[in-house]
């Protein structure tokens, strides 16, 4: 499985190899006390979904190669003049922009880095960074 984030610019950030994907659902249930003293429980609250992904990301998905969505069709945008070093910085950087401007995106779950859209298995909208670390 292939997790990229859908940026709201229409970029696509690939992870080139997922090492750890966790998904958890929650929700409270109401709980109230009928005329034995029973509690009865009549209705439940979903809660928004938590994802944590443990990730790897390269040169090959960073922001000076980037997939765009240019009139319905996603292209490779290649710029080759910034060392790699650099290109890493920036990706790290356009990553915590996500949390720091608390920047919503999609998560997309397909099947091929090089055809995200047409091999796309599940898109999670409105997402947003909660914490992240890069070690």
């Amino acid at each position: 499985m292939i997790y990229t984030f859908l940026l709201p610019d229409n970029t696509l950030i690939s992870f080139d190899a997922v090492t750890e994907f966790g998904e958890t659902l929650s929700a409270s249930v109401t709980s109230y006390e009928v005329e034995d003293g029973f509690p009865i429980s009549d209705n439940m609250v979903l809660a928004n979904p938590e994802f944590s992904i443990n990730g790897i990301l390269s040169y090959y998905n960073s922001p000076q190669r980037e997939i765009i969505l240019i009139d319905g069709e996603f292209v490779l945008s290649e710029s080759s003049s910034i060392s790699p070093e650099k290109i890493h910085i920036e990706l790290e950087e356009r990553i915590r922009g996500l949390m720091k401007n608390k920047t919503p995106f999609s998560i997309i779950k397909s099947e091929s880095l090089t055809d995200v859209i047409n091999t796309e298995y599940e898109r999670v909208p409105n997402c947003l960074l909660k914490g992240l670390s890069f070690q």
